[in-house]
């Protein structure tokens, strides 16, 4: 039991000392565990403290990627966005300069052009560092012009041919212009720049490449050609002479060379009076002398061209406007129609007299001279009812006309918008498509007429506008109207359709000959029959110069439901279109058979090119004075060398290979010394000295005129007038024509004012006539202004008057004072 319970005990002992080994062990891997646990936590927290940090760093690392990437790109944008427009040695360069001339051509006024480029820049994202000037946008401009001057100087070199195309109306004023345009403006520019001073051109060579000119039709035009041709042949003359020395042996000149010299000598004064001469002045000698041998071997070569060569060597072709020539067409068919109402004694189209001349005739007695030069003075029919209708419903001054109330009125009845045409300015077949817009719209412009008088407050019409309502109600201009409008549809249009034409149907003047033919043989047509226009199947194939549709068909129609109401159209039609045959006829001179245009050769007609209009010149004149309306500080200098750079397309040049660096220094040096010169004020002052030399002779005229006017007075007074008209009828053949002239001189001048012929239309008037003119006077005062004048004489005789500055006991009627006249004031300026 015992050895049990010791074994027991034993056994229990032993366990318990397991249990506490287990629990020791228990216990230590318990403290293992945690001491694993709690290195794992911190392995775990320390991985997730790395973690993080690398997330960090991650995200720092993007940021300053991005940010480094957002400066690099913005200090790459800034560098890139930089622009200058200066380079080396602060100098605006030629993309900038090019520039500049492109905004003004595209008319930015100097003073906005660099807020210009500014705005720009910076709407795209550029910052422009530089500015400019408006003084230096006027340098800048007149280079373009420099430019543009030596550009046709070498083109026209290179064609050896040109037209030249006239602007006014002086011709010796407008010869010297030409001389300064074509000598210093084109060849000394030329000459003057790096490309000339390489390849010269010869001045007199330059200005025998002159081959046509393109003017209008006047006079003193036609004598600027005759003044060109003479230059022409006289520089001709000079190459000769150029051409013959440069080819001839020295034995062939030498003597006469030396001749010429000593003229020179001798005219100078002898060989002591030529050294004594400043070395300016024998140059100025030399040359002329040069020039003289010139013309001397010139002259003699020219006598041996054939006949050919010397008459196209002298020969200049002249061309008229094809515009202007259609502008008097209508004239002389508006004659035509003044002949047509005369002859058939009826009822002429009403006058539309300006207020001076309405209140004269209506404050006069019918027939009075009062009322019969007031009656002379105004006009009436179709034209002067197209050019009141204009400055009524298109006024060229905004401020005055009906034109805001008409626009709007018409929209509402037609329901579209329609202008009146522009009659009120210059205008090319204006007068036309204003006869057409009358037809067409005939009752809603009477129904607009009330319509202006009822909404004034006085419910009436102006003296314009009674005139207007007049014209339109009366039936003999409404046919001058219809007449005009069938001229425009039949002949104007096609004819502009022709000489008007672009691109690949644009004509050259010299090949219209056989047109002009087309279109007098055309009017003569319609002439010898009207019903090629006037009958209800008359068509456009007949009844057009070019055969194809009306340019208006409703205009057709509109006139075929007006003639029944206009009994003299068909005459006033045949009247007109024989006046504008004959006006063709002698504006079309210069396709005469004979003329210089039928007899040049092919090879000259291939070298000429004339523009059939004058619209160019026409045009330019107009944009100058918009430009200067639009800018009231740009001179002419700058409007022309803008002009000259668009129109000759000169940023192209400027481009060319031509143009070096060397040029561009040059342009840039001449254009600062043209400006810095004081040329535009010089120019101004010149015309002032000019405009003080026409006051001071016309001034003198005057004077002149004055003296002698008194002096004829003091003859007339002085005169015995025969008032006996049976001694003049039965001895006028024994009254020289002086005294004739006088005695009808002192009718007019003291007796009959405004009745008797101007003195011109006497003085070319037959002796026979002049006798019947003096016999009716003298008869005019026996019977009606004797009498008168008798009762005056005894009513001052009574009244104690003495009559010592009578003749004879016959008063003189004091002489008429054209101050006291009642001023013929235009029309136009009648509106209020």
């Amino acid at each position: 039991m015992e050895s049990e319970n010791s074994s027991l005990k034993e056994n229990n002992e032993a366990l318990v000392s397991r249990a506490d080994e287990l629990a020791r062990r228990l216990h230590n891997k318990s403290r293992q565990a945690n001491r694993a646990r709690l290195s794992a936590d911190g392995l775990r927290a320390e991985l997730n403290r790395s973690k993080h940090a690398r997330a960090v760093q991650a995200v720092r690392l993007g940021r300053r990627k991005t940010d480094g990437i957002g400066k690099a790109m913005k200090l790459a944008r800034v560098s890139d966005t930089k622009r200058w427009m200066k380079g080396k040695g602060g100098i605006f360069v030629e993309q900038s300069r090019e520039m500049v001339r492109e905004l003004v051509a595209l008319k930015v006024t100097p003073e906005n052009v660099d807020p210009v480029i500014h705005t720009v820049g910076t709407g795209l994202g550029l910052q422009v560092q530089d500015h400019i000037s408006a003084r230096q946008v006027g340098r800048v401009m007149e280079e373009g012009g420099i430019a543009s001057d030596v550009q046709v100087a070498m083109e026209i070199n290179a064609s050896k041919a040109a037209t030249a195309s006239a602007t006014d109306h002086t011709s010796e004023s407008q010869m010297e212009g030409w001389r300064t345009v074509l000598v210093e403006g084109l060849v000394g520019t030329y000459n003057a720049s790096p490309l000339g001073r390489a390849n010269p051109i010869d001045v007199d060579e330059f200005i025998t490449f002159i081959k046509a000119l393109g003017t209008d039709h006047a006079n003193d035009q036609k004598k600027l050609a005759r003044l060109i041709t003479e230059w022409v042949r006289n520089s001709r003359t000079v190459m000769l002479g150029k051409r013959w020395l440069s080819s001839a042996s020295m034995q062939q000149y030498m003597p006469t060379i030396l001749q010429f010299s000593n003229d020179k000598i001798a005219n100078a004064g002898g060989l002591d009076a030529w050294n004594a001469l400043s070395e300016e002045e024998k140059a100025i000698r030399d040359i002329e002398v040069c020039r003289a041998l010139y013309c001397h071997f010139g002259e003699q070569e020219w006598k041996n061209l054939s006949a050919e060569e010397r008459f196209e060597a002298e020969s200049l072709v002249w061309c008229g406007c094809c515009m202007h020539k259609e502008m008097n067409s209508v004239k002389g068919g508006v004659e035509g129609m003044k002949l047509f109402w005369a002859s058939i004694g009826g009822p002429a189209p009403v006058k539309l007299m300006n207020k001076a001349n309405a209140s004269a005739v209506k404050n006069s007695n019918s027939g009075s001279a009062a009322s019969e030069k007031a009656l002379d003075a105004s006009e009436g029919g179709a034209v002067k009812l197209t050019s009141l209708l204009g400055a009524l419903f298109n006024h060229k001054d905004d401020k005055r006309g009906q034109q805001d109330t008409f626009k709007l009125y018409f929209e509402d009845v037609l329901g579209f918008k329609v202008s009146c045409p522009d009659t009120s300015n210059t205008r090319f077949q204006s007068h036309c498509d204003c006869a057409i817009f009358i037809i067409l719209y005939l009752p809603q412009i009477l129904q607009f007429m009330s319509h202006i008088m009822y909404n004034k407050g006085k419910t009436a019409l102006n003296h314009l506008e009674a005139n207007v309502l007049k014209g339109l109600q009366d039936i003999p201009t409404l046919t001058e109207l219809v007449v005009l409008a069938l001229y425009a549809n039949a002949v104007s249009y096609a004819y502009m359709r022709v000489v008007r034409a672009t691109g690949n149907r644009k004509m050259n003047a010299l090949d219209l000959a056989e047109f002009h033919k087309k279109v007098i043989s055309f009017c003569e047509k319609i002439a010898e029959n009207p019903d090629l226009l006037l009958a209800p199947d008359a068509s456009y194939e007949t009844g057009t110069l070019h055969g194809q549709v009306w340019e208006y068909p409703e205009v057709f129609y509109a006139i075929q439901q007006l003639k029944s109401k206009l009994p003299n159209l068909s005459g006033c039609l045949k009247s007109f279109f024989v006046g504008a045959a004959d006006t063709w006829k002698r504006f079309g001179e210069e396709y005469h058979p004979d003329g210089v245009i039928a007899r040049l050769s092919a090879a000259a007609r291939a070298l000429i090119y004339v523009n059939p209009t004058n619209d160019r010149n026409e045009g330019a004149l107009g944009v100058l004075r918009r430009a200067v309306r639009e800018a009231a500080r740009l001179s002419l200098s700058v409007h022309n060398a803008k002009s000259k750079y668009t129109v000759n397309d000169t940023r192209q040049f400027l481009q060319s290979p031509a143009v070096t660096e060397a040029f561009r220094a040059w342009l840039r040096a001449e254009a600062r010394r043209r400006i810095d010169s004081g040329r535009d004020r010089k120019c101004r002052m010149k015309i002032v000295a000019h405009e003080k030399v026409v006051a001071a002779e016309k001034e003198a005229a005057e004077v002149k005129r004055k003296a002698r006017a008194a002096e004829v007075l003091a003859e007339l007074q002085a005169l015995k007038p025969i008032l006996d008209a049976d001694y003049i009828e039965a001895n006028h053949k024994s009254i020289t024509t002086t005294e004739l002239i006088k005695n009808i001189n002192w009718h007019r001048q003291f007796v009959e004012v405004g009745v008797i012929p101007a003195k011109t239309l006497i003085s070319k008037m037959p002796k026979e006539s002049k006798v019947r003119q003096l016999i009716a006077a003298v008869e005019r005062y026996n019977k009606q202004i004797l009498p008168r004048l008798q009762m005056l004489a005894l009513a001052a005789m009574t009244a104690g008057v003495s009559d010592k500055d009578g003749v004879d006991g016959i008063p003189i009627v004091d002489s008429w004072d054209a101050e006291d006249e009642a001023l013929e004031e235009d029309m136009l300026d009648d509106y209020d």
